[in-house]
C-alpha cells in the first residue's frame, strides 16, 4: 500500500497493478482515508491544488487487453465538497504537472516528468460529476 498525507488525510492506494510491463505505469484502487474514490488511478501522479482545494489524478480506461482502444482522463475530487468529477477530454499519455482553477492543464505528454520536450498546455473544459458508492 502506498500512502501520503493531504490536509491531514489520508491518501493511499491499494492492490498496485502494472498495466504496460515496461516498469510502469501503476494503478491502484485511490482511497482518501476509508473511503473509496476510484479503481484504475495512475499511482505517481497526483496534484493537490491549494487554490481550489482538489486532488487531481489520471484514470486509466481499459477498454481492451491491445491498448489501441484504450486511453487516459483527468479526474479530481473535491476535499471541501466530497464529490468526484471527470473531465471528458482523453489522452494516449499524460503526466500533470500543474493544473488551475480554470481547469488550465500543464502536461506531459509521457508517463513521467523527465522529458520538457513533451510539454503541452490544454484547457480541459467543464468537468462532469461522477456518482460515488456509498
Amino acid at each position: 500500500m502506498i500512502e501520503l498525507i493531504i490536509k491531514s488525510k489520508v491518501v493511499k492506494f491499494n492492490n498496485p497493478t502494472q498495466i504496460i510491463n515496461m516498469g510502469g505505469p501503476w494503478v491502484g484502487v485511490l482511497f482518501i482515508g476509508d473511503f473509496k474514490i476510484m479503481d484504475n488511478v495512475i499511482i505517481d501522479n497526483l496534484f493537490y491544488s491549494k487554490e481550489d482545494d482538489r486532488l487531481y489524478f489520471v484514470r486509466y480506461h481499459k477498454i481492451s487487453k491491445w491498448g489501441k482502444e484504450n486511453y487516459f482522463t483527468i479526474c479530481y475530487f473535491d476535499l471541501s465538497t466530497n464529490k468526484l468529477y471527470m473531465f471528458d477530454m482523453k489522452f494516449e499519455m499524460v503526466f500533470i504537472k500543474e493544473i488551475n482553477i480554470n481547469s488550465d492543464l500543464i502536461y506531459y505528454e509521457a508517463f513521467h516528468d523527465h522529458n520538457e520536450s513533451r510539454i503541452k498546455r490544454q484547457n480541459l473544459g467543464n468537468a462532469i460529476e461522477l456518482l460515488m458508492d456509498k
